[in-house]
């Protein structure tokens, strides 16, 4: 009994920390279908985002032609993920539906958020305008 007991902890836990790598999944599917992520410094993105508790981490998104399509933003957990939309980014009037497990992945395109969630999005009207989350990187260009 006890053996059975810590196989059903152990395999719980292998479930937990697969269900927690969302980025390195999302990753895996977007480079499959030809595009590619780079990792963006934290110089680059607006201090909102980067002193948020949780974050991790930033990914532009390009399509095979190195055109700019999306970006990700990656977050400790998804509660982390929650509070940082229930504090900057609802006001800013961007779509909820766009959160995956602990990633906010913003593109006008509902391909690459569709092979990126396996979600089916294509109806949905939040693609039919570009809101790409510009706020949230830093002006370099000055």
């Amino acid at each position: 009994m006890k053996k059975i007991l810590i196989m059903i902890l152990f395999l719980g836990f292998i479930f937990i920390l697969n269900g927690c790598n969302a980025s390195s999944t999302v990753e895996r599917r977007l480079t499959q279908a030809g595009y590619s992520l780079e990792e963006i410094p934290e110089y680059e993105l607006e201090d909102f985002v980067t002193s948020a508790e949780g974050f991790i981490k930033a990914y532009d998104i390009f399509d095979e032609n190195q055109r700019y399509v999306g970006i990700i933003v990656e977050f400790e957990s998804v509660k982390a993920l929650d509070n940082f939309f229930d504090l900057e980014m609802r006001d800013a009037g961007l779509p909820e539906e766009l959160k995956y497990k602990n990633l906010y992945i913003d593109t006008p395109y509902h391909e690459v958020f569709n092979i990126a969630t396996l979600k089916n999005l294509e109806d949905s009207d939040l693609f039919t305008t570009e809101k790409i989350i510009t706020t949230t990187r830093a002006n370099t260009e000055s």
